[in-house]
């Protein structure tokens, strides 16, 4: 299999922000405080007013999705995988693929794809 080259894994992630718990959690904090009561059922409908409340508190809700998904690719990159998270140093020639494999990440703030659109390259 070594013969074929390096192990590779490429992810394209895409936060579902309407759809999650926390996130429309957050939006309602932020909208009404964090005394308010919170509906665990509520789901907005109203696609225009989603769009006003995610446009309103537009940097709150990426530093969380942002972290929110950072969170996610450590846990099963790193504690799952066994993948590092940043490249090794030193030369590249005499390294062992399998056992000194990173992750890459880059992300993305596409009007047509919504808030954030993340590509991770995992390398093994």
């Amino acid at each position: 299999m070594r013969d074929f080259g390096d192990h590779n894994l490429f992810l394209t992630l895409n936060n579902s922000r309407r759809e999650t718990y926390d996130t429309r959690l957050l939006l309602h904090k932020l909208e009404h405080g964090s005394d308010a009561d919170f509906n665990p059922d509520y789901y907005e409908r109203d696609m225009e007013r989603f769009t006003q409340l995610m446009s309103k508190y537009g940097t709150q809700a990426s530093i969380y999705l942002c972290r929110k998904t950072k969170m996610f690719l450590q846990a099963f990159l790193c504690d799952i995988c066994g993948i590092q998270e940043k490249e090794p140093t030193g030369d590249w020639t005499g390294r062992e693929g399998l056992e000194d494999g990173y992750y890459w990440l880059r992300v993305e703030f596409m009007s047509t794809r919504g808030v954030q659109h993340w590509h991770c390259l995992a390398v093994s």
